[in-house]
């Protein structure tokens, strides 16, 4: 009977053991729920009308009028600045809720309400690329007061010191960036149809390599101040081979 009980308690002990283990890798492969990082370049989308007067995480619901968003990467009740890297232009947004459609969690890093979206979006479109960084952690009375500040104001101005790459000359040159070279039509009209989901301009260049037909995927054009920030964009995408040319 003892040598049971031994059994037991042992398998028991293993089961638990097992159990803490994968409690903890599940941890660290999420490690965006309990940590953020102060800057991250990725894609940002326009929420969808059908959120509009939806309750999130936060309690707060939906309006398309506030400055808001969803983000997988900042926790509730985070205070972000978005900079459109395409223009240049600023928002304050306050996050609301921490999830995102399953169809778009391998790309998107915000979902913008419709106010911020426009703020940052001379040509109005569902998507932009951008750089997020975060300004501060506000608890939950911190959260509701300045969202009714925020939100009083018709347009956000937001006054930071200009970096030296901001004195570059307007006339400078355009870049682009090839981001791979494909041997089958299908795979370049794959790449080609995603990168067009995400709002890049895509050109398609035919090229012979040994001989044999291939077509070179490029996005473009972009400014010299801008174009580090849509190349580190289109490499965390998984396009790890892209680079920046000057010309086509």
């Amino acid at each position: 009977m003892d040598i049971y009980k031994k059994n037991v308690r042992t398998i028991s002990f293993k089961i638990t053991k097992i159990f803490l283990t994968f409690i903890f890798f599940l941890i660290l492969l999420q490690p965006n729920i309990f940590s953020q990082a102060n800057e991250i370049n990725g894609i940002c989308k326009l929420y969808d009308n059908k959120y509009i007067g939806k309750y999130f995480q936060s309690g707060y619901y939906y309006n398309p009028e506030d400055l808001v968003c969803s983000s997988r990467y900042y926790e509730l009740y985070s205070l972000l600045i978005v900079e459109n890297i395409n223009n240049g232009k600023k928002t304050l947004v306050l996050v609301i809720d921490n999830s995102l459609p399953k169809e778009d969690e391998k790309d998107i890093l915000l979902y913008l309400s419709k106010r911020a979206f426009v703020e940052l979006s001379e040509i109005y479109s569902n998507i932009l690329p951008a750089k997020v960084t975060l300004v501060k952690k506000l608890n939950k009375n911190e959260f509701e007061n300045f969202l009714k500040n925020l939100n009083k104001s018709s347009q956000t101005e937001i006054q930071q010191k200009k970096e030296d790459s901001s004195n570059i000359d307007k006339t400078s040159k355009i870049y682009y960036i090839q981001v791979g070279v494909f041997s089958k039509e299908e795979n370049y009209k794959n790449v080609q149809n995603h990168l067009i989901s995400l709002g890049f301009n895509v050109i398609i260049k035919e090229t012979t390599i040994n001989n044999n037909k291939a077509y070179k995927v490029i996005i473009g054009p972009f400014d010299y101040d801008k174009i580090s920030e849509i190349l580190k964009i289109i490499q965390n995408l998984g396009y790890k081979d892209a680079f920046i040319i000057k010309s086509l």
